[in-house]
């Protein structure tokens, strides 16, 4: 592992339109003293990844928050914001953090409604920001919820909601603000020791549902929250060792996905929220040591899951990439062809008739052999190979194992 800092909590990687040159405007820090912003580096051995990606419901517009790690001395990190325009892939104007930051979730509207969640200094304050159309502008969170362990955003037009977990005296304690204009803290139902909110799907202003994850030494548990009046309702599913990693919805109806684990396997999850309960869905390539990792809904009959599949025992060995897409009745196996032995997911956004989906693929074995980030975009019909204009290190991939938190250990 290189000795710079690796912020992502989930990681996410996407691109932009193959050979797009644009100006790159980003933040740089390194991983002792806290990030700070430096001068871009002129030439450097690098890896890449995105701390954070998101697609309004059209799918017309996208944001990717970006990070290049550099491999060699002085293992500076350049961290960068991304916008898609409906037609190509731009830059905006990093926000500047003092002690330096990092974005480690999105939320998008439009194009001039956008929202992020940064992670500030070397205390790892969160800070909310809000894209209108020109610019990155800076919301404090309220004191008490500012130092969180971690953090994930969902928003309804104005309205955003800023969830996770806060350091307790034991276990950690789950948390949810709603920012609309001022915050309000929203309470919570009595959830296992441990919890965390994992991932949010927000219907309306006034309409948020959740993923809460526990987790202790002998597994993790999930809890999924609906509202229910002006407090949610506990409304869990999958059983025993069912571990639940995200929540997408389009109108009434819910889609969430995960994996049941066993001790010796892992089985893909996927149900479905429709008529106030929930039903199971057969993926496509319901293998062992299978993970869903995303779950994208765009409508009744349009959506995209993705996860990967390890095909070894030593769960190092052979890594598949998965990615099904339900074409109206049905769900079809559409996952990108990756050059390589090995690929693994990072992760996926759609809207519309959009999709993007990234990842890394190992030339060999995984964690000694060359890595490279890979994305793919879909305009309706087919893959077509994507990267981001990093600006820095001349090349948007990878030469060495990009040790991102989406990957397995090496």
């Amino acid at each position: 592992m290189s000795p710079h800092a690796r912020h992502t909590r989930v990681a996410a990687v996407a691109a932009s339109l193959i050979g797009l040159v644009s100006t790159v405007a980003l933040q740089t820090g390194r991983a002792s003293p806290a990030d700070s912003q430096t001068d871009r580096p002129s030439t450097a051995t690098y890896s890449y990844d995105v701390t954070a990606l998101a697609s309004s419901s059209s799918g017309s517009v996208a944001f990717a928050a970006t990070a290049a790690y550099e491999e060699v001395a002085p293992y500076t990190t350049t961290y960068g914001i991304m916008r898609w325009t409906g037609s190509k892939w731009v830059t905006t104007t990093f926000p500047t953090f003092s002690g330096g930051g990092y974005l480690g979730g999105l939320a998008v509207s439009s194009s001039t409604d956008a929202w992020g969640l940064a992670y500030v200094g070397a205390a790892q304050t969160l800070e909310l920001l809000h894209w209108t159309g020109t610019g990155w502008s800076q919301i404090a969170l309220p004191t008490a919820d500012a130092h969180a362990e971690s953090g994930v955003i969902a928003s309804s037009g104005s309205t955003v909601f800023v969830g996770g977990g806060l350091p307790g005296v034991g276990p950690e304690i789950p948390f949810l603000l709603k920012y609309a204009g001022t915050w309000k803290t929203e309470t919570l139902p009595t959830l296992p020791k441990y919890s965390m909110i994992q991932s949010m799907y927000a219907k309306s202003p006034t309409s948020v549902s959740m993923i809460a994850e526990a987790c202790l030494s002998t597994g993790c548990t999930s809890n999924v929250l609906l509202p229910s009046g002006s407090t949610w309702k506990d409304s869990s599913l999958g059983g025993a060792g069912a571990e639940l990693t995200a929540i997408a919805g389009e109108g009434a109806e819910l889609m969430t996905g995960g994996a049941v684990r066993t001790p010796t396997s892992e089985a893909p999850l996927l149900e479905v929220y429709k008529s106030s309960k929930w039903s199971s869905i057969k993926v496509l390539k319901s293998l062992n040591n299978a993970t869903l990792r995303s779950v994208s809904l765009n409508s009744a009959t349009s959506a995209w899951i993705g996860g990967n599949q390890d095909t070894e025992s030593s769960h190092t060995d052979k890594w598949q990439l998965l990615v099904d897409r339900m074409d109206g009745a049905k769900w079809v196996s559409d996952a990108p062809k990756i050059p390589g032995k090995n690929a693994f997911f990072g992760s996926l956004a759609s809207g519309g008739s959009h999709a993007w989906v990234f990842g890394t693929s190992w030339a060999g074995t995984p964690c000694s052999s060359t890595a490279t980030l890979v994305g793919y975009y879909w305009a309706g019909k087919s893959w077509a190979s994507v990267t981001l204009p990093f600006g820095v290190g001349g090349s948007a991939m990878g030469s060495s194992a990009p040790d991102l938190e989406s990957v397995p250990d090496c």
